[in-house]
């Protein structure tokens, strides 16, 4: 009680979506640490349409982990053109509703686990691209407000990728 007032820390989550050949961070998209990843990836899904009209390239597959799993995700991925490959939780079942591409995905998943894993086995690079950030830019964010705080993520991505033309 009588020690000095103690720092409430909050956290920043960064969503990204990567081009595994370039490397280069396509959607970067900041997050209060503690809210859900799955209504981030739909946003995330929504830029990279934008981005693929503008742009003309295709997505051949969507590589992302159990915190992105859902019905609606799948769907939208397979609408975009690409294949799901979502890690699944232990208690997944193929019950999918009006959604078939979430139980093919599934399907898939549990018929042919090494298959799956092949696919999913590139979830490394995005790992590593996550853990190059931290190390390029340290891991704390020096800004206080939260505005500034998600400018300031988003430049260090804009920096990455400048780094990554640099290098091509």
């Amino acid at each position: 009680r009588t020690s000095s007032r103690k720092i409430k820390r909050r956290f920043v989550k960064l969503h990204i979506s990567v081009a595994l050949e370039t490397k280069m961070i396509l959607v970067g998209i900041p997050s209060k640490g503690w809210k859900g990843d799955h209504q981030f990836g739909l946003r995330m899904l929504d830029h990279l349409r934008r981005t693929m009209r503008r742009s003309g390239f295709e997505v051949e597959r969507v590589i992302a982990d159990a915190g992105y799993l859902s019905r609606v995700m799948a769907t939208e991925i397979e609408t975009l053109g690409g294949e799901p490959s979502i890690r699944l939780k232990s208690n997944t079942t193929a019950k999918a509703g009006s959604h078939p591409a979430y139980r093919r995905m599934v399907l898939r998943a549990k018929r042919d686990p090494d298959e799956f894993q092949k696919m999913y086995c590139y979830r490394v690079v995005i790992e590593g691209i996550i853990s190059a950030l931290k190390s390029l830019f340290g891991h704390r964010v020096a800004s206080r407000k939260r505005h500034n705080q998600d400018v300031e993520i988003l430049c260090r991505l804009i920096l990455w990728n400048y780094g990554r033309l640099e290098l091509a």
